[in-house]
């Protein structure tokens, strides 16, 4: 089942379009806790799948197009040449299936039965395919208009017989009104059918679908209208048709304004519903965007069908449509079939443990607290207005005081966090310890000037509600806050910090230092990488996601041998740029250690990277041979298998070992093509890191789609035909023939199954988080940007769930007979010992 995000952040289970959310002009930043605790979440509904068998199917209830009343059909009219009568005694499906025609799907009888007509059924649920696998309560989004006439003869404006948008013409009505007048000169032969009914009105205003009430016919002989009584607002809103025209357009947009300024007026595409009308929609060959498929923009900025855009010229009158028994709109979703409600769902949620809060911070700037498995408002913190100077301040390394910092410390996985906050401002910025539950302000300090970075500093319980913070100016000196922190001291020698400078094109590493019992007041410098020099600039960097849940340090091959994975929670992977292409650095951040290096010819930006345990992707760019191409490098122990034994009771295992005392690993890269670009990557989570890893992927064709890491690994085997160049596996870390992996192919595909948004659009994703749940199973992923989304996400399916058609009172019988029989036997062996000793 999917769901709903509508404003304002409420979740609708009964729907399956996972609609776009927009926080206008601003980004998200997430943070996780369980419950609560932070996650990134906005709808959150469990992805099920259901098999019906036949037995299955007369529990069904089925509406909309579906289903007709046997009731109130005209086939218990016996004059009609193809009439049938069901009788009430003995209407049964076999009956129904027998004398019903095709087309209905189930029927209730004069005496209240209610049947299922079961070969119609089962046709429409096998047209379904991959549909009816994947979506728990049968919903359907509509792409395109449709119009169920009296005869539930489905119409859209592209069928065969297609749907009229524009039957009538009418006086364009406010937002207040609930009548539609329609003059007689324009009336026709009406609408053949008596109320109630749904009309379709569109205008130069936008679409609206309305329910007619009531019907009012005039006098013939006078000039009055006929009167339509109609309830609106049926889809949340009610349009004001009769807008006041705009004149001629400015060259600059005003305050109306809404979208991005860079897009009015820029020649390239019609930017529809930005508030007020672009200049670009005056050209019909430029392409339309924020419309529907078949939509045009109309002259007032509004999408609306095309034949209101091209037929109306002023916002006096609007088309009327033909009348429909049912009308949907495009998004508008339909349950066809009923399997569970949203509160057993949520239910299910929390007992999985997905009952978790979600802190977005957007650039307005304020921050969301919303609750996970209801996607509502549980709390909201406004920072205050922006620095005007901010707009044309240049963007600033390090901590920009234009930009507000969030983050959750000590980290999503503690039992309690706090969520620490600094305030955008040119002047004195504020730093707040926030309760995550309630938003309440605990502490608040007054941020000093010129600090270039944040650190949190390990903190033992001695600053109650307030979590330590390291600062560091831009000239390496050191402060904390709360200010005299003794922690700052204590983690003298053992904190290291790196930064990476896209302006001097520098990686640096520092730590702090030791010096007795004297607090530090200095970073110390241990190490730098100097890639300008060379003529590189650095693209991106990441570090290793997921540190604070655990993993599995090591990977089992097909014949029960053991590689060691090289886990370095200091991994750091930084990308630059050259003239001959890019270049993958990974080093060890503590060490400053080149642990690998890798020169892809031809490779050039955009470029995103995800690290996780002992392996790090690179998607990017090769112009040269038009695709996008994702680089997968993967790092192991050289450290040969020593059998269980030495895991068990070894040593070695046991002994924690310092960043300068780790090898070299060994690095295995392979190379993979992928059908498109991608906005923004994240990684798959799970509390005991047992399940494969997904790696999640916003593309450019605004879908969320999934890769398993299985399929990207550098120890696929070549087939047998390949050259042997190609073989370069070392035969320690070559896959045997017991493991099924399967051979290297060059190009990942996109299956339609795997993508988590099915159909529904995401726009502008910019970042994709995920986090845990109390089952292994299943992680929680979010996409943030433009559009929010959420979904629970399974990627070896549910192996530690029960299924739905599991026979509990079996398992409960069979247990109950074993503890009898054990009782029996205990007590008959207990008298016969007693018999034995009285002989």
């Amino acid at each position: 089942m999917r769901a709903t995000c509508r404003a304002p952040l409420r979740c609708d289970a009964s729907a399956a379009v996972a609609e776009r959310k927009q926080i206008r002009s601003n980004d998200v930043v997430p943070l996780f806790y369980d419950r609560y605790r932070v996650i990134h979440i906005c709808c959150s509904m469990m992805q099920k799948w259901y098999q019906l068998p036949d037995d299955d199917l007369p529990r069904l209830k089925y509406a909309g197009f579906y289903g007709e009343n046997c009731e109130f059909t005209g086939f218990e009219n016996a004059s009609l040449p193809d009439a049938r009568r069901l009788s009430g005694a003995s209407c049964n499906a076999s009956e129904v299936t027998a004398q019903y025609p095709a087309g209905k799907y189930w029927c209730k009888c004069r005496n209240g039965t209610e049947v299922s007509i079961r070969s119609n059924l089962m046709s429409i649920i096998k047209s379904w395919g991959v549909f009816f696998n994947y979506v728990t309560n049968f919903n359907y989004s509509y792409t395109d208009i449709t119009c169920a006439d009296a005869g539930m003869n489905v119409k859209t404006p592209t069928s065969r017989v297609p749907f009229t948008t524009s039957l009538r013409t009418a006086v364009a009505p406010n937002a207040s009104t609930n009548i539609v007048y329609i003059e007689q000169s324009y009336w026709g032969s009406g609408f053949g059918r008596i109320p109630p009914f749904y009309i379709m009105v569109s205008g130069l205003a936008g679409i609206e679908r309305m329910l007619v009430t009531a019907l009012q016919v005039p006098d013939p002989s006078t000039t009055d209208a006929f009167i339509l009584e109609v309830q609106r607002g049926l889809d949340g809103s009610r349009l004001k048709f009769d807008l006041e025209e705009y004149g001629d357009l400015p060259a600059a947009p005003s305050s109306k304004w809404i979208c991005h300024a860079r897009l009015y007026n820029d020649g390239r595409q019609c930017d529809c519903r930005c508030g007020m009308p672009d200049p670009d929609c005056l050209f019909p060959n430029l392409p339309v965007r924020n419309c529907g498929r078949g939509e045009a923009c109309s002259t007032m900025g509004r999408c609306t069908t095309a034949e209101a855009s091209a037929g109306l010229s002023d916002t006096t009158q609007v088309y009327v449509s033909e009348a429909c028994t049912q009308l949907y709109l495009r998004g508008h979703t339909d349950l066809a079939g009923y399997m569970g409600t949203e509160e057993e769902y949520r239910e299910e949620l929390r007992d999985f443990g997905a009952d978790k809060l979600i802190l977005a911070m957007s650039n307005a700037p304020k921050i969301f607290a919303l609750q996970a498995t209801t996607s509502e408002v549980v709390w909201t913190k406004y920072l205050g207005p922006l620095d005007p100077k901010c707009a044309s301040a240049k963007p600033k390394g390090g901590l920009d005081p234009c930009v507000p910092w969030m983050q959750l410390l000590p980290s999503a996985a503690s039992p309690h966090a706090e969520l620490v906050v600094i305030t955008p401002s040119l002047g004195q910025q504020k730093v707040w310890w926030m309760d995550p539950l309630t938003g309440a302000v605990l502490r608040e300090e007054t941020m000093p000037r010129d600090i270039s970075a944040v650190m949190p500093l390990p903190n033992q319980g001695k600053t109650l509600h307030t979590h330590p913070l390291m600062l560091i100016d831009s000239q390496g000196g050191l402060q904390t806050l709360p200010k005299d922190a003794a922690e700052l001291q204590e983690a003298a020698g053992k904190v290291f910090h790196w930064e990476v400078d896209t302006v001097n094109q520098v990686v640096q590493g520092f730590a702090v230092p030791k010096d007795g019992t004297k607090r530090p007041s200095k970073l110390v410098p241990i190490w730098n990488m100097e890639l300008g020099s060379l003529g590189e600039k650095i693209l991106t960097a990441a570090t290793v996601q997921h540190r604070q849940w655990d993993h599995v340090p090591v990977h089992i091959k097909g014949d029960a041998s053991i590689l060691y994975k090289y886990i370095n929670p200091n991994l750091l992977a930084i990308v630059s740029e050259d003239t001959s292409g890019l270049n993958l650095y990974t080093l060890d951040a503590v060490t400053g250690h080149l642990l690998h290096q890798s020169q892809v010819a031809g490779g050039t930006s955009p470029v995103h990277l995800a690290a996780c345990d002992n392996w790090v992707v690179m998607h990017y760019q090769n112009p040269k041979k038009t695709r996008f191409e994702i680089l997968v490098t993967e790092f192991f122990q050289a450290k040969a298998d020593d059998g269980p034994w030495e895991i068990l009771f070894g040593k070695q295992g046991a002994r924690s070992k310092s960043a300068h005392q780790l090898e070299r690993p060994v690095p295995l890269q392979q190379t993979y093509i992928m059908p498109a670009g991608v906005t923004a990557m994240g990684v798959t989570a799970t509390l005991k890191g047992i399940t494969p890893r997904s790696i999640i992927m916003a593309s450019t064709t605004d879908h969320l789609t999934r890769v398993s890491k299985d399929l990207l690994n550098p120890r696929r085997p070549y087939p047998s035909t390949a050259p042997a160049d190609k073989k370069t596996v070392p035969s320690q870390f070559a896959p045997t023939k017991e493991e099924p992996l399967p051979p290297y192919a060059p190009l990942i595909p996109w299956k339609h199954t795997e993508m988590l948004n099915y159909h529904n659009a995401l726009h502008r994703v910019t970042g994709i988080a995920s986090s845990p749940t109390a089952l292994e199973s299943t992680s929680l992923v979010f996409a943030y940007g433009l559009d929010l989304f959420f979904t629970p996400f399974q990627s070896a399916k549910a192996y530690d769930v029960l299924s739905p058609g599991f026979n509990y009172p079996l398992l409960y019988g069979s247990v109950g007979l074993v503890l009898a029989v054990w009782a029996a036997v205990s007590f008959f062996a207990s008298r016969k010992a007693l018999q034995d000793r009285w002989k």
